[in-house]
């Protein structure tokens, strides 16, 4: 399986991880990146792409624990308690650590976070994308506006933005010129498939070997249990239809051309 970063870049090129894509080139073919890129580094309607809570919580820890919000309380090893966010600043700063810097690989190499690198041209050399937000007079301004000299009156809210198949080194006015091939069948799905049919056919450690596969190219510790990579509590038919519900959302997320009639976020 190919670097789970590396899949999307396939302007010219072609993966062993892409089973079937279609193809764009500027100008007869190219997909309008507006949709994905944050308001002040494009043009046009912004932003219709931006992730929310629930899907960014599908995505597993890097030792292979969950915090998922629709998980079952059994199989959760990272107890998130929603109500507390709006009044412990602790623990709501705890919480934005874990996102920032406690994820899997998959999860930086599909959404950008608050404060780090973002591949366009519009931010100064030297320079991070800062995605938080400020109260003004009447509303709310993103602190992007202020970074890169701004001057709009409204935005769209959110701090993680989409990264996969985003054309790098793009401008703000060529941001729609996307050449990354667009791909609607891959081997990751195809492995998460496979789980599928092996846990309705009764051979849940299959199942949960090829997952394993999946975590183990994403960078997830192994650790310890007979499958690892946080996989053994989810050992029963049930535990493998939950865990494959939040893997589908992880490991396929913002993939709109997939052949899929799973829900990938």
């Amino acid at each position: 399986m190919d670097k789970f970063g590396d899949i999307w870049l396939t302007k010219g090129k072609s993966n062993t991880e892409a089973l079937i894509y279609r193809n764009y080139k500027y100008p007869d073919s190219y997909y309008d990146m507006n949709q994905y890129l944050p308001e002040d580094i494009t043009h046009g309607w912004a932003c219709r792409q931006v992730p929310q809570t629930p899907q960014l919580l599908a995505f597993p820890l890097k030792d292979g624990s969950s915090m998922a919000i629709y998980e079952n309380e059994e199989y959760k090893s990272q107890k998130l308690d929603v109500n507390r966010l709006s009044t412990d600043a602790a623990y709501n700063a705890e919480i934005l650590d874990k996102l920032v810097n406690g994820m899997d690989s998959r999860f930086y190499d599909s959404y950008s976070v608050p404060g780090c690198d973002f591949p366009s041209l519009e931010i100064p050399a030297g320079q991070y994308f800062w995605t938080s937000y400020v109260k003004t007079e009447t509303f709310y301004k993103a602190m992007s506006n202020i970074q890169l000299e701004r001057n709009a009156t409204t935005t769209h809210y959110g701090s993680f933005f989409p990264l996969k198949a985003i054309t790098p080194g793009l401008n703000n006015a060529d941001s729609y010129k996307g050449e990354n091939n667009a791909i609607c069948l891959r081997l990751g799905e195809v492995y998460l498939n496979l789980a599928e049919c092996a846990a309705e056919a009764g051979h849940i450690n299959e199942a949960l070997g090829y997952v394993a596969a999946i975590r183990k190219r994403a960078g997830i510790d192994k650790g310890t249990g007979a499958i690892g990579y946080g996989l053994d509590v989810y050992n029963t038919l049930e535990g493998v239809r939950r865990l494959l519900y939040n893997e589908r959302a992880a490991e396929l997320s913002q993939e709109t051309s997939v052949m899929t009639t799973s829900a990938v976020g």
